[in-house]
């Protein structure tokens, strides 16, 4: 299949397939940053590519331009608690940038990004449709293409998954009255492994078994998940702000904090406490074939 701008996507079902597009991944990243893959460990780096279920790919649609990989879209076969086969896409240059700072680009995506993943997943789709399946979902909580996909292609919110909540303006974050006082205290994280110029704070609610870790880079700082065992929503609003003090005093050049919530009443109630803002709904997106 041709998706226009001399790229080419191919599909692909060999059972190997992913492993060599992610070998193939590991060694555009090595080329991009000049490093030599005996000073690399590709198996240390590749934690964040695992599939973290068991479920088959079904096939692999493959993008290429000019013969350079540009990225590719596994169809994974449905489960117990997905609607329906689920496309789970990379494109290249996003997956370097994310593997060189520990952090996923969040700008707005690109015309030639939507482009690409059209092509990818209806390619993805139509594999999908030829197997017997009438439809296929997708969701993206690390930036906007699942939402800008879903409108080039006609798909409709399926499922609601979470949300991204966001201080814009830390400078501005002040706690709301009558959140409860914590006791917070810095734990002491590994950062060797972080990429340059990244940098992690940890905090610990005293007595509970609340933690927050925040991942920053430059302005930004985003919390993928918030521990909270047993925790009160107002005690976690509160430990938000205690980060937020946190993070200002070892950290003075962040701008904006995002916190992830998938489906945690605890942290989405607890989120709009603290005075947080929805910077993203987030959905599986429904495509019937």
């Amino acid at each position: 299949m041709s998706a226009g701008l001399g790229v080419q996507v191919v599909v692909e079902t060999d059972p190997e397939a992913e492993e060599r597009l992610v070998e193939e991944l590991f060694s555009a990243v090595l080329a991009d940053i000049g490093a030599d893959a005996e000073d690399h460990d590709v198996e240390d780096e590749d934690e964040d590519l695992e599939e973290d279920d068991e479920r088959v790919v079904l096939a692999v649609a493959v993008a290429r331009g000019d013969g350079k990989l540009l990225g590719w879209a596994s169809l994974l076969g449905p489960d117990e608690d997905d609607p329906g086969p689920t496309v789970q896409w990379l494109l290249l240059s996003r997956e370097i940038e994310r593997i060189k700072t520990g952090m996923y680009d969040e700008h707005p995506a690109t015309p030639e990004e939507v482009e690409l993943l059209v092509a990818m997943t209806k390619a993805a789709a139509d594999h999908a449709r030829e197997a017997g399946h009438d439809a296929v979902v997708w969701s993206d909580p690390m930036a906007d293409l699942d939402s800008h996909l879903a409108d080039a292609l006609g798909a409709e919110p399926d499922e609601e998954l979470g949300h991204i909540w966001a201080f814009e303006d830390l400078a501005a974050a002040a706690a709301p009255a009558g959140l409860p006082a914590v006791r917070t205290q810095v734990a002491t994280e590994p950062t060797e492994n972080l990429p340059d110029g990244t940098d992690i704070i940890t905090i610990d609610v005293v007595d509970t078994d609340a933690e927050l870790s925040a991942l920053i880079k430059g302005n930004r700082a985003m919390v993928e998940e918030i521990s909270h065992h047993d925790t009160e929503p107002e005690i976690v609003a509160a430990a938000i702000h205690d980060l937020v003090a946190k993070i200002r005093e070892l950290n003075p050049d962040v701008r904006t904090l995002r916190v992830h919530e998938y489906d945690d009443e605890v942290v989405e109630e607890a989120a709009e406490l603290a005075g947080m803002t929805v910077a993203k709904q987030l959905h599986f997106y429904r495509l019937d074939l």
